[in-house]
């Protein structure tokens, strides 16, 4: 993959089980939630050296005003990160070739 490109761009499975993703476009959007629902929260995206910025737009999950939260990212290689959230958990995203 090309150094410009960001690292996170494309379609994710994760470590929360088969039907979990995470779905980054250029466009700076994001999706996570479970595949074949509509269960799952959208917003945007932007990654400032190993630092995910989230903001939410529309959590399924959770009525709580959600305002935006950063992670540390791990890159391991172009198919495996791993997401580190202020709270201690963490989530390993594996990357997904199928055509959508």
């Amino acid at each position: 993959m090309p150094s410009d490109v960001d690292p996170v761009l494309g379609y994710w499975n994760t470590d929360r089980g088969e039907r979990e993703y995470w779905e980054f476009q250029p466009d700076y959007t994001v999706r996570s939630g479970r595949k074949e629902t509509d269960i799952g929260w959208k917003g945007t995206w932007l990654l400032k050296d190993d630092y995910l910025e989230i903001k939410i737009l529309k959590d399924e999950f959770s009525t709580d005003n959600i305002q935006g939260y950063t992670i540390l990212l791990n890159v391991i290689d172009h198919d495996n990160l791993i997401l580190n959230f202020a709270n201690g958990n963490m989530e390993c995203l594996i990357r997904n070739n199928d055509i959508l």
